[in-house]
């Protein structure tokens, strides 16, 4: 299978199987809350207030949608294959003025195309999707979109330092029907299903390698 129609796949996924992946949201199996309040401080530390966000493999905004409520960007774009889970964004940046667009496109074709530039490149849970090269060139075409002083954040799950992918996989799924309580059984077998199927997690270590390689600092 191609990056290509591995992305179509991966898009097919959330558009037919959304409300499973909107349980892990509704009760923070994955910790955006947190990850995104981290997001939010270095947002106010380093960001100028009319900065400009692009948001890959956005889903339906909300994370985003909320992160702008406490700092809102002068302009946002949301990138997604899955175009009918991009729909149901709009009444989560309904209280968002300023410039945005809404892209149905495989990110990773995205930051190959000219364009403009931005002072936020969020890819939250999407990188593991991809196989090492594919990350690599994702993180160095995401440099070349950067302003002077922005930056790039990574949210996603990471293998530890020679921790096997099926131990990963194990310990992840473990933590997430841990937390979920017996709350969403149904929406844990869907995502366990995807995450065999699709997740490619590196080392922690290894993107450190691939940021620094990329020009980051």
């Amino acid at each position: 299978m191609t990056s290509g129609q591995k992305s179509q796949v991966i898009g097919n996924f959330f558009d037919s199987r959304w409300n499973a992946y909107r349980d892990f949201l509704n009760l923070d199996l994955l910790n955006h809350k947190k990850l995104f309040q981290q997001l939010a401080t270095h947002i106010q530390m380093y960001l100028p207030k009319d900065y400009a966000f692009l948001d890959l493999a956005c889903g339906d905004c909300e994370p985003a949608g909320n992160l702008l409520k406490i700092h809102p960007a002068k302009s946002y774009v949301g990138v997604d294959i899955a175009a009918e889970v991009l729909k149901l964004s709009f009444p989560n940046l309904n209280h968002f003025h300023g410039q945005k667009t809404l892209i149905p496109l495989d990110f990773t074709i995205y930051l190959e195309q000219p364009g403009e530039s931005f002072d936020l490149i969020l890819l939250s849970y999407s990188l593991h999707h991809l196989k090492t090269e594919d990350k690599k060139r994702c993180i160095e075409n995401a440099r070349k979109k950067l302003n002077p002083g922005g930056f790039l954040a990574i949210i996603d799950g990471m293998r530890l330092n020679d921790q096997s992918r099926e131990d990963w996989l194990n310990l992840c799924y473990n933590y997430m029907e841990n937390k979920s309580q017996g709350q969403c059984p149904e929406s844990c077998k869907i995502v366990r299903a995807h995450m065999i199927e699709a997740d490619i997690p590196e080392e922690g270590r290894e993107y450190v390698r691939m940021a620094t390689e990329a020009g980051f600092s």
